[in-house]
Order: C-alpha cells, then structure tokens, then sequence
C-alpha cells in the first residue's frame, strides 16, 4: 500500500513538472508537499511504522496548508484536497497501515484536479 502512495505521489511531481511557468510559484508549493510527503513515506516502507516522526508529521501538515493557500482561489478543489491532507498529516493517530489507502484516494483525486486545470499536461 505504501508502494502505491509513493507511484500516485510520482504522477503528480511529473504533472507539476509540466505546469505552465505563468503557474510555476503555485505549482512549487504544492511539489514540495508531495516531495516531502513522499519522501516521508519511503522512510516508513523502509524502517516501519515503529519510527514515525511527529514533528516530520507536523511540517508536511504544514507544507499541505501551504499549497491550499496557493490555490485557494485558483481551484476550491485542490484546496479542499490539500486541506484534508493538511488535517491527515496534522493527527497523530490518523497514519496507520490501513489509513495508506486514505493518502492513495486523495494523491489519485489530486492528480485528475490538476490535470484538469492544466489539460495540456
């Protein structure tokens, strides 16, 4: 399940990757909460869940508040998005081995948005 975050988290770095430069300080924000997401994420496949770090946790809620703000009125559904990814990284009891599925269904959702603004991509 892990896996399959970080290839949805892949798809939207290389849709951002292709954004118009008129878009590219929006577009920045947002590929540094996905990078950091899943870089975050390759540190739990590989050590496990037993090493979670809080404050790590705590920064990419903040980095998803960031890239809502961005697009806040650019797009109300990449905020929304954003804004519950923010809420998920923001709880400590929300990442568990079944809640994975949670961050796949919102990177998926997240990717069609931004292909949607930007359907040249």
């Amino acid at each position: 399940m892990l896996q399959d975050a970080i290839q949805v988290l892949d798809k939207i770095q290389e849709a951002l990757a292709k954004i118009q430069s008129a878009d590219k300080d929006r577009a920045s924000i947002i590929r540094k909460a996905v990078t950091e997401t899943r870089i975050y994420i390759g540190k739990i496949v590989r050590l496990g869940m037993n090493n979670r770090d809080y404050e790590h946790e705590a920064n990419l809620s903040r980095l998803w508040s960031d890239a809502a703000q961005a697009y806040r009125k650019v797009n109300y559904s990449i905020t929304q998005d954003c804004d519950k990814m923010s809420s998920f990284w923001a709880d400590p009891n929300a990442l568990e081995s079944s809640s994975i599925s949670r961050i796949i269904d919102f990177a998926n959702t997240l990717l069609e948005e931004v292909h949607g603004l930007f359907p040249d991509l």
